[in-house]
């Protein structure tokens, strides 16, 4: 067992040696991203419309329509319909990700990237 955390510590010391060749540096950035994440928004808008505009743009309208059809098709299957558990899955993880990621003070285009695959299983499921 103590060989697989030496061993993922090396790995680690591999990918990001200037983790212990600048420890001080390291840490006062750690520090300093930290800090931002404390920091109250500095946005006129709210995060999540942030987010909605995004994905309106990387969908285009046509394909938000779509992926909106898809979530509510995904609702109704879960409130309704059958195989309950993977409609759930499918459906709820986007929407809580999506939550999560506009609560948070820091934001960037790249946090939506987990929600791709899923919005794209929703609409292809709405074309079904």
């Amino acid at each position: 067992m103590l060989w697989i955390i030496g061993g993922m510590l090396a790995a680690f010391f591999l990918a990001a040696p200037y983790t212990f060749l600048d420890l001080p540096a390291f840490l006062n950035q750690f520090a300093r991203l930290s800090s931002e994440y404390r920091a109250p928004p500095t946005t006129p808008e709210p995060i999540w419309q942030i987010y909605l505009k995004h994905l309106r743009i990387a969908y285009k309208w046509p394909g938000s329509l779509i992926v909106i059809a898809g979530v509510v098709l995904g609702l109704v299957r879960i409130a309704r319909g059958p195989e309950r558990l993977k409609w759930a899955m499918v459906t709820l993880f986007p929407l809580i990700y999506f939550r999560f990621i506009s609560n948070q003070n820091i934001f960037y285009g790249r946090y939506l990237m987990p929600l791709v695959p899923f919005l794209s299983i929703l609409a292809a499921a709405s074309w079904r």
